[in-house]
């Protein structure tokens, strides 16, 4: 049972209502009821390496009426990151463990096929099903094409077998919401750095979650193990921002190029006020390296 079982099994019904309502979860309208499909490059070759006004767009608009729980200022960066990718030629497929409803599987996808990338998502599906995120990602594209959902526990995943469900390319980044577990992060963790591409970067939810625990503990004993590759860059919201140490010195500066170039965001205003009271508030050591921390 995942941990958002646990939860929905745990709290009232009524209560659990309400609490869906201010999270975001219930359902909300069809998303082609309101908006014709995004075409996310609209037609022209959109600046790499920005948050431009088509990602806001469909950050602010788009992502809403989707259900789930995602933080706005997580959506944004992990925009600006993967944009970056593309801008350095880092290419691949993008991939999350842990789909839920789908909604930030619907901005990893929105950016995949902006850069032409497939996006493939696995999960057990005990809380929703796949055809409700196709029909989604069909109302939000137009197409469902180059999307595809895979109901496996990731625990019977072998690095091989992953790598098939992606046309045996490794993914450029990989979300990980699965087992909240400690061992299971770390088991998913293990199967993350045995496919992610050289310079892809991991996507870790809840790592800083008072009521998941586990989530930590799995995050910190794979990053302590001995001749572990990879480091954090970035928290930001409730995700957790890691790539291999080789690859740091380019994230860390994508990291501090969006303050730079998004600083009408209201967390980066927070980032640049934190910022004038000394670096250290807003670039701190983790684990032998420096970590931003947007808050």
């Amino acid at each position: 049972m995942s941990a958002k079982s646990i939860v929905r099994e745990l709290v009232p019904p009524v209560l659990w209502r309400i609490l869906s309502k201010i999270k975001g979860r219930i359902q909300g309208p069809s998303p082609s009821s309101q908006h014709p499909p995004v075409d996310p490059w609209q037609g022209r070759e959109a600046e790499a390496g920005l948050l431009g006004p088509d990602d806001r767009r469909f950050i602010e608009t788009r992502l809403p009426e989707l259900t789930g729980w995602l933080d706005a200022n997580a959506a944004y960066f992990t925009a600006y990151m993967l944009n970056s990718q593309h801008a350095a030629n880092i290419k691949g497929p993008v991939l999350e463990i842990g789909v839920f409803a789908g909604k930030f599987l619907m901005l990893l996808h929105y950016l995949g096929r902006r850069h032409g990338n497939i996006t493939a998502g696995i999960d057990i599906f005990t809380d929703s099903r796949p055809e409700p995120i196709l029909r989604h990602a069909e109302a939000l594209f137009g197409t469902a094409a180059g999307l595809s959902l895979h109901e496996i526990n990731s625990a019977d995943l072998t690095a091989e077998a992953t790598l098939a469900l992606l046309g045996h390319e490794r993914p450029r980044a990989i979300s990980v919401d699965g087992d909240h577990t400690a061992a299971g992060v770390l088991r998913d963790l293990h199967l993350c750095a045995a496919v992610v591409a050289e310079r892809g970067l991991l996507i870790l939810d809840d790592v800083l979650n008072p009521s998941a625990a586990g989530v930590a503990e799995g995050t910190y004993r794979f990053l302590l193990e001995p001749g572990c590759q990879f480091v954090p860059f970035a928290q930001v919201g409730n995700k957790t921002f890691v790539c291999r140490r080789e690859a740091h010195d380019f994230y860390l500066q994508a990291g501090r190029n969006f303050a730079q170039d998004c600083a009408d965001l209201e967390i980066v205003k927070r980032f640049m006020l934190r910022r004038s009271d000394g670096l250290h508030w807003v670039e701190q050591d983790l684990l032998g390296v420096k970590t931003l921390i947007y808050a």
